[in-house]
């Protein structure tokens, strides 16, 4: 009966269930999810359609609130009640709502949505101007780009692009306020903008006083464009900018010095230049230093002008005033007109002053001393006689005579010239009667006279002249020839006499004792006696020192020298006469010719070739050629005598000689006598060459091997064959890329897995071994290269690993079979893997009590599960009952399947957890789409909501009393981010901070809510969406862009782009551009890319803005609406200039007065042009185009500061009517931009006869030059001259004379008419190299007037000085520096040599002569004739640290000398010492790329465990750093007992000294015994560059484990021969094994005792295969270890620990054995009778507990314990796990007085972890 009472209640509790009324919801695109609507929507127009559902299939109604919206309650048809206006209401915030109808008894449903509708902007605003009518003032000096006005406000009321305002000015109604005026907008914020007016150009108050501007508005609409106008009414302001102007500048006149005070100059006339409002006036004069002139009669004029008289002042004029002299009779000074409190100008006024006649002559000295020679000759000027007469009046009243007056016995001696002259004239006093001067006669050995100087016969002036007569050196030396040839044998020795050559000289005493010297090219051949006049073949060191092959005839300077210095010198030739001194010399050391077997004739030709250099008396340089030995018997070889050609008679074969090579000896005799002749080897290979490289028979090989290939196994066989030698003499070697992995056998070629390879193919999967074959030539070995591609075959040798060690998950207890439980990843490192997934034991379950299952319980819990074997997923495969089996931990063991039999068994193992959770149908249940079996809600929820805010509501019903959940719970642990609160009753979820979409990187989060009902819950996973919204404003790269433009840029050129960037998504996070800023309209941008370009018909003008503010806005969302974000930034562009503009003028034209008679080189004006662009477009300068016309070649004009010259003079140029100069300036741009303006010229008459002859040739500084040997009469030079006057007139005919008119000792004469100047006599330039000659050019008229010009006569030389190096005999080589690896081409230094020749034959070459073997450097000479030492070759300093060259210097074009060493007495030759300077271009290198060592397990601290050292080879380099990386331990034996994984770090273990390289331990060993640790050791000595690496193997030791060798001797001679020690035992062991030797103390045997004779010292051999260490070391086995053993007296090897002996045990132990298994049989029943009694007690507590109800739902608590948290465990040791947070206990609300069930959590809510598991009571 009760048992059906109990069924009807539960299927009454089902159907109850299944009859809930479950909420309605929105359908997607129903739901008004991001709805807008635009503000020009209809009224009553429909505007969106909700939908929805009711899961119980009944109607639903929809509803929605505001005034703005209504909605059919059955149709969702959402229609538009009131007009929008998005400048009133930017967004309509509705609730709309769905409604069920009522089923099963319940209430309807209604599932309301608040929702932000925004509205959309239409373009129904126009742009509002504020505050009209505008209008200011401006100064007319206010400058171009200033701001002027910004008072103008304009806004528009819509949104988005829109609200986007621009301004322009209306150009076709107000043209010339937009040429002046500019506007621009200014954005203060969306729709909001203020307008800027600045100014464009220039004003001028004196042009416009008033302008109006029409401004308009328009705005950004995409679908009509609004505008507006305003009107700007701009006034301008006068400003006193203009300066005083001179009406009837300029002022120049003419005035008499020495004209009475008050005489009137001329008229001056001056007015503001302000027309407004003009200022008062005073005129001053300004730089009128002398005070010769003043104002007078200062008056207004009518027409508002000023007026005033220049008159002379009471200082009386003078032009001889230096000031007014030297100015050419200029006076020059300003009138300066100053407006009161305001500018002033200046203007020039030139005076010519006129000349009267008041200044006489006067001489430069009064009294002069000369000195004459006793044999000068009738005519010739007083030698250094200076003196200048000068009269400082101007034309006739300059003019003067000159005459001599005798004072003592000068009378008819001396004459005068000129007796007539005119200004300043220098006076030239010739010698009249040389006959009358005599040294040795008092009477005529010394004289007296006054030169004087008249003016109309009276004299004024005079100078007196003292002439003392000097003794003279009248006689030259005389030579009976011209020229002298004597003949002299090449073969002759050094000290022969050639001839001895006298001259003679009639003077006496000093003057007439003669040296002799010998001059020009080869005179260093030949010595000459100064006083005997014997002429030797020198000395040069040599056996001969002449060479007829190299210089034939000697042409030189024979001289004669008397005592006085008079020289006379004749040519000597010496003809050298030939011998047969040279061999033929072939041009081959050697001939080599290959031909092929059974070869008839050489292909090509074989010819010899010998040359003989001696002359034609000598044979003329024939050559005859003979074979003399090598040819066969049957002469296989025929030598043509004549052609030198070797050819062949009969085919040839390698067998005729025994190496397959014809050795011939050919001789070439020259035809001299006596005969000589020259041999040379011909060397003719039949078959192939004889030492050709040898070739691989392929090009490159691929191999492959096992990764865990043993050692000695094959990897492949190279193979090679020589050419010209055995194939098996061939050596193959391994040249890189092994890496101690593989070697190679010399003989075979064979490479295979080397001792102690180390192959992986997951860290190498691939060797590119180089391979060399090196053959065995004799003289030069060949070497041949080839690649061996050795790639590692994977063997499946390594275990799968889990990617995680446990896994954990909750269930339902409801979980449908098939249902997907958790998926358990594994990774093998392996290729081809095959991993297999399989659940394994231990499976274990325990039920909610927390009593274990076993295979035989009720329930199968072993079936509950199962795995996908491929995928790892862990899926339900039975019904799970959470009664029954609460907990059920699984062990997952994956395995790989294709394991090789090598390495079986690869496995790994995880454990899986899961708990079950109980289900009950009075559970509370979540609204859909959450069922028991799938228990999880999805939301979605918006980005940047702030704190606080809820986000949505998780609801649930008590299927008991069908009413809502009260009562809501987060579970702990759920949200470990904290990011929501659940609120306890509502159910509502609210953000603790904020979502950000673009940070997270799944995009999505969860949380675990509790439904709490009594002592009933129900559990959901809410999975939370995240939403992106438009949180992000577009991020420009760059801050702020900048770019150049030229000016000229036109459409569609490229400016720059500018990029930004949004990290929203979807249409937020696109991003459109924009343009804005004063240049807007001059450039558009790529609305998508961001390119700026130039706008069509945009013309750019840098003189008025040089640089364009753009300011370019980005926009995300295209569409636009209230949500759109946005970023400006400016974007600078500076505009570059181009030559655009022409230069402009100061003036349009000048005006210059200057008189006829001023000097050449004067200034006249100054011109001024500017150019408004910049830099070399800006920069002007000055030219005179041609041509000039009248004045064509007058005047000079100074390119760079415009000033106008006096160029020639302008006598007879003087006229009343002006000149006109055109004046060109240009800029230096390109193309060259100018503009030209006319200066009016005035030129002043001042004279008669005031042309002044000029000078056409020579031009300045112009010389002329004449072979020495000329003959006389030979035209040396043309001097050309003009006189401005009229040719047909004296004053216009120029004659021609030498200044002196002694021609320079009569050397040269010219022609008076023609101005021919021709050579008198034979030159010679040894005797003088220069002539100087003052040429005079003198017109006809009265005055004369005339001009000098100076003319150098150069005497050309031979070729006789050979080059030289500047250095002294016994200097040191020159120093010099080159960093290594300097770049080929990089100068080194420079070297120079002098040679005293001009011209072509002072060119000089250069060379390198010895100690450039390496071909490092070369030498070339430079324009500068120096030799420059550049880089040739790579320099390294490793390999050669400095070089020593011989250089070597010769005449340029010219063979130079072969020779090779250095002549220090030979100044062509020097030495050049470079030093390489080291650069840091080696890293360090370890010796050995791995280095093994061990350490003791019980080693101290700081024990040295290695010592690391690396080498660098640059000595420079910084100190060696040392780096201990990537240390990492093993086991070496599997019999060890092994550290839990946990448990191995080997992090600290030791300790590397950064220095030096020394690595100790650092941690005790003890629980690393029989491991290995592997590190890697860095050296580096620049941080920055790749470090050198060793890996260093470490095996930790016991005593145990060492062997010990004994020595003979003591610990010191050990220790300082250990190192040799262990090289030679290494090197005698048949395996590769590496001795590790760990201390050397007195030998102690097993007792103890020491032994102070003999040395124990620890060891380790270490290697592969090392199966017996002790065997390996038996001496008696291995006569080499013997041996080495016998030379470092090795008396034995042991064990470094003796083993210890067993012994029996006493009886004493066997009673202690006994009494203790007597105990542990009393404990075993002990323990029984302990089990019986629990047992029985437990069946009287189980009888007990059937009266309790298990508590499903604890009371609620305050706070959750943290997962893996244990209450109230019984006494013993704490837990493991982490600890309580803050170190803390639970609060005793928490604990109890009675220990809880093992899964007394399930029934608390409180999550217990697999560690808390195993930490409960089992």
């Amino acid at each position: 009966m009760e048992v059906g009472v109990v069924v009807v209640m539960m299927l009454t509790a089902m159907t109850t269930a299944q009859q809930l009324n479950r909420a309605p919801e929105f359908l997607p695109g129903g739901d008004m999810d991001r709805f807008s609507l635009r503000e020009d929507t209809p009224v009553g127009s429909s505007v969106y359609t909700l939908r929805g559902r009711d899961p119980e299939g009944t109607d639903v109604s929809f509803t929605v609130s505001g005034d703005h919206l209504s909605v059919d309650r059955n149709t969702g048809v959402v229609t538009l009640v009131h007009p929008l206006d998005r400048e009133t209401t930017s967004m309509i915030e509705a609730i709309i709502t769905v409604t069920d109808e009522r089923v099963y008894g319940d209430e309807p449903n209604t599932v309301p949505l608040r929702r932000e509708i925004p509205i959309l902007d239409v373009n129904d605003n126009r742009p509002l101007f504020h505050d009209q009518p505008y209008s200011f003032v401006v100064m007319e000096s206010a400058s171009p780009g200033s701001t002027l006005f910004s008072q103008m406000k304009v806004t528009d009321a819509d949104g988005g692009s829109n609200a986007e305002v621009t301004l322009h000015c209306v150009e076709e109604e107000t043209p010339k306020a937009c040429a002046k005026f500019e506007v621009r907008e200014a954005r203060v914020e969306e729709g909001n903008y203020v307008g800027i007016i600045s100014l464009k150009a220039l004003l001028d108050y004196e042009t416009e006083r008033q302008y109006t501007m029409v401004v308009k508005a328009s705005d950004g609409g995409s679908e009509k464009r609004l505008t507006s106008t305003a009107t700007v009414v701009i006034e301008v302001k006068d400003v006193q900018d203009q300066p005083p102007i001179f009406l009837n500048a300029p002022f120049s006149a003419t005035v008499r010095e020495a004209s009475p005070a008050g005489t009137s100059v001329l008229e001056v006339h001056a007015r503001d230049g302000d027309l407004g409002e003009p200022r008062p006036l005073t005129l001053s004069l300004q730089g009128d230093d002398s005070g010769y002139f003043t104002l007078t009669d200062v008056r207004a004029l009518q027409d508002g002008s000023l007026g005033a008289t220049l008159s002379t002042s009471e200082v009386t004029l003078d032009r001889e005033d230096p000031l007014i002299l030297n100015n050419g009779g200029l006076y020059t000074f300003s009138i300066r007109a100053q407006e009161k409190d305001g500018e002033a100008a200046v203007s020039q006024v030139t005076v010519v002053v006129t000349d009267v006649d008041d200044q006489r002559p006067i001489f430069s000295q009064d009294e002069i001393s000369v000195t004459v020679p006793e044999d000068i000759a009738n005519g010739t000027p007083l030698p250094g006689l200076n003196l200048v007469v000068t009269d400082g009046d101007v034309g006739e009243n300059a003019r003067f005579s000159l005459a001599l007056e005798d004072i003592f016995g000068s009378q008819g001696v001396f004459s005068i010239f000129p007796e007539t002259a005119v200004g300043r004239t220098p006076v030239i006093i010739k010698v009249a009667d040389s006959s009358r001067l005599d040294y040795e006669n008092s009477d005529a050995s010394n004289f007296l006279f006054k030169v004087v100087a008249s003016e109309r016969g009276v004299p004024v002036s005079a100078a007196v002249v003292n002439i003392t007569v000097t003794d003279a050196n009248d006689n030259s030396p005389t030579f009976l020839h011209s020229s002298y040839r004597f003949g002299v044998s090449e073969g002759v020795g050094s000290g022969f006499l050639i001839t001895t050559l006298l001259a003679n000289d009639s003077d006496s005493g000093i003057f007439g004792q003669l040296s002799y010297s010998l001059k020009g090219f080869g005179a260093e051949k030949f010595r000459v006696n100064s006083s005997t006049g014997q002429i030797y073949v020198a000395n040069c060191g040599m056996e001969t020192c002449l060479d007829y092959e190299r210089q034939k005839t000697f042409s030189l300077t024979y001289s004669a020298t008397d005592g006085g210095g008079k020289v006379t010198s004749v040519n000597i030739f010496f003809n050298v006469e030939d011998e047969n001194d040279n061999a033929p010399e072939f041009s081959k050391r050697e001939y080599r010719r290959t031909v092929d077997e059974g070869a008839a004739s050489f292909d090509p030709p074989l010819f010899v070739k010998a040359k003989d250099i001696d002359g034609e008396i000598q044979g003329g340089g024939k050559v005859f050629y003979s074979l003399q030995e090598g040819n066969t018997e049957d002469e296989a070889f025929f030598m043509e005598p004549i052609s030198g050609e070797v050819s062949i008679q009969r085919p040839l074969t390698y067998l005729d000689t025994p190496t397959s090579t014809y050795t011939l000896t050919i001789r070439a005799t020259d035809a001299g006598e006596p005969r000589r002749h020259t041999d040379v080897r011909v060397f003719v290979t039949v078959g192939r060459d004889t030492n050709r490289p040898p070739r691989f028979r392929q090009r490159d090989y691929q191999a492959q091997v096992l990764e865990d290939a043993p050692p000695g196994s094959k990897v492949v066989q190279v193979s090679a064959s020589d050419p010209d030698g055995p194939d098996e003499a061939l050596m193959y070697m391994l040249t890189a890329g092994a890496r101690d992995n593989f070697i190679m056998n010399a003989t075979t070629g064979e490479i295979i897995v080397a001792q102690g390879a180390s192959l992986d193919r997951d860290i190498t999967p691939k060797y590119q071994l180089v391979v060399a074959a090196v053959d065995s030539g004799s003289q030069t070995r060949q070497t041949a290269t080839t690649t061996v591609a050795v790639s590692l075959i994977d063997v499946n040798n390594k275990s799968p690993k889990f990617n995680q060690e446990s896994y954990v998950q909750y269930v339902s207890e409801r979980l449908p079979v098939g249902e997907k439980v958790v998926t358990v990843r594994a990774t093998d490192m392996d290729l081809g893997a095959q991993l297999l997934y399989e659940i394994t034991q231990p499976f274990m379950a325990r039920d909610k009590t927390g009593i274990a299952l076993t295979p035989n319980s009720p329930y199968d819990y072993l079936s509950s599960f199962r795995v996908n074997e491929t995928t790892g997923e862990v899926e339900v495969s039975g019904s799970l009952d959470h009664n029954a089996a609460a907990v059920i931990i699984l062990t997952l063991t994956v395995s790989d399947n294709n394991a090789s039999a090598a390495f079986p068994n690869q496995t790994d193992t995880a454990e899986v957890t899961i708990y079950v959770q109980a289900f009950s149908d009075q559970n509370p249940i979540f609204a859909p789409p959450w069922t028991p079996a799938r228990p999880q809600l999805e939301v979605t929820v918006k980005e940047e909501q702030d704190p606080g805010t809820g986000v949505f509501s998780v609801t649930a019903k008590d299927p008991v009393t069908g009413q809502p959940v009260r009562r809501y719970e987060k579970v702990a642990g759920s949200d470990p981010d904290q990011m929501f609160t659940v609120a306890p009753i509502t159910g509502q979820v609210s953000l603790n901070s904020r979502l950000d979409y673009e940070a997270s990187e799944t995009k999505t989060t969860s949380l675990q809510v509790l439904a709490v009902a009594g002592d009933r819950s129900s559990q959901a996973t809410v999975i939370v969406n995240i939403e992106d919204v438009n949180d992000n404003s577009p991020i420009f790269t760059e801050n702020e862009y900048h770019a150049r433009l030229s000016e000229d840029a036109r459409f569609p050129k490229s400016v720059l782009t500018v990029e930004a960037t949004d990290a929203d998504t979807e249409e937020h996070g696109e991003v459109t551009y924009t343009l804005g800023g004063e240049g807007a309209l001059l450039f558009v941008i790529n609305d998508t890319t961001g390119e700026i370009v130039v706008a069509r018909g945009a013309q750019l003008d840098r003189e008025t803005t040089p640089t364009i503010t753009l300011e370019v806005t980005a926009h995300d969302t295209p569409r636009g609406g209230i949500n759109q974000r946005k970023t400006t930034v400016i974007v600078e562009i500076e505009l570059t200039d181009v030559n655009d503009e022409s230069p402009q003028w100061s003036e349009s034209s000048y005006t210059a007065v200057v008189a006829e008679n001023t000097a050449v080189g004067s200034p006249v004006t100054t011109v001024l042009a500017t150019d408004p662009d910049l830099g070399i477009n800006g920069l002007v300068q000055y030219q005179l185009p041609e041509p000039q016309g009248e004045v064509d070649g007058l005047f000079s004009l100074d390119p760079e500061s415009g000033v106008v010259s006096v160029r020639a003079p302008l006598s007879g140029k003087g006229r009343t009517e002006h000149y006109e100069l055109t004046v060109r300036a240009l800029d230096r741009g390109s193309p060259q931009q100018y503009s030209e303006a006319t200066i009016r010229l005035f030129i002043g008459d001042v004279s008669t006869n005031d042309g002044v002859p000029t000078f056409l040739r020579p031009a300045p500084n112009e010389g002329a030059s004449v072979l020495e040997n000329s003959k006389v009469g030979t035209a040396v030079f043309q001097v050309e001259a003009e006189d401005p006057d009229d040719p047909n007139t004296p004053n216009g005919k120029i004659v021609y004379s030498f200044l002196d008119d002694g021609s320079d000792d009569g050397v040269f004469e010219i022609d008076p008419t023609t101005g021919m100047i021709t050579t008198r006599v034979e030159l010679d330039r040894e005797t003088r190299t220069q002539y100087t000659l003052v040429v005079v050019a003198q017109d006809l008229g009265r005055p004369p007037q005339l001009a000098s010009r100076l003319l150098v006569i150069n005497i050309t030389d031979a070729d006789d000085n050979p080059p030289a190096f500047v250095r002294l005999p016994g200097d040191k080589p020159l120093e010099l520096e080159v960093e290594e690896e300097a770049a080929i081409g990089t100068v080194v230094g420079y070297v120079s040599a002098v040679d005293n020749d001009s011209g072509d034959n002072s060119l000089i070459d250069y060379r390198i002569t010895y100690g450039n073997n390496d071909g490092l450097f070369e030498v070339n000479r430079t324009f500068d004739n120096r030799g420059m030492i550049f880089v040739k070759g790579r320099i390294d300093r490793e390999a050669v640290d400095s070089v020593t060259l011989t250089l070597l210097c010769g005449k340029l074009g010219r063979r130079m000398s072969s020779r090779k060493t250095y002549d220090q007495a030979n100044p062509a030759m020097m030495q050049v010492h470079i030093l390489v300077n080291d650069l840091d271009d080696n890293k360090p290198m370890f010796a050995k790329a791995v280095e093994t060592s061990g350490v003791r397990v019980d080693a101290a601290l700081q024990t040295e465990v290695v010592s690391l050292q690396a080498e660098d080879k640059d000595p420079t380099a910084l100190p060696i750093r040392y780096g201990l990386h990537n240390i990492s331990f093993s086991h070496i034996e599997d019999t060890v007992e092994l550290l839990p994984d946990e448990e191995v770090n080997a992090t600290g273990i030791f300790l590397l000294e950064e220095p030096s390289g020394i690595l100790r331990t650092n941690a005790p060993l003890t629980r690393y015994a029989h491991g290995i640790f592997t590190a890697f050791i860095t050296a580096y000595s620049t941080p920055t560059d790749e470090p050198a690496i060793v890996k260093v193997i470490i095996y930790v030791l016991r005593d145990s484990d060492l062997l010990r060798f004994v020595f003979g001797i003591t610990p010191g001679e050990v220790r300082r021969q250990l190192g040799t020690f262990r090289k030679d035992v290494e090197n005698v062991l048949p395996v590769a094994a590496s001795l590790n030797i760990y201390d050397t103390a007195y030998y102690s045997d097993a007792d103890g005792a020491i032994d102070f004779s003999s040395t124990g010292s620890c060891f380790q051999l270490v290697g592969r295969n090392m199966h017996d260490t002790k065997v390996l070391l038996d001496a008696s086995q291995n006569t080499k270890l013997e041996r080495v053993f016998d030379r470092y007296t090795v008396k034995k090897v042991e064990r470094c620990v003796p083993r210890r002996e067993s012994r029996q045990a006493d009886w004493v132990e066997v009673w202690v054995l006994v009494i203790a298994a007597f105990i542990g049989v009393g404990g075993t029943v002990a323990a029984i009778s302990v089990c019986c009694l629990y047992n029985h007690y437990r069946r009287r507590l189980k009888r007990y507990q059937q009266h309790l109800r298990l508590l499903e739902s604890p009371p609620s608590v305050t706070q959750v314990l943290p997962p893996g948290s244990i209450v109230m465990l019984p006494p013993g040791p704490p837990p493991p796990g982490p600890p309580h947070p803050n170190g803390a206990m639970p609060p005793a609300s928490l604990l109890s007085s009675e220990p809880p069930r093992a899964y007394e959590w399930q029934e608390r809510g409180l999550p217990l972890d697999t560690v808390s598991y195993r930490s409960a009571q089992r």
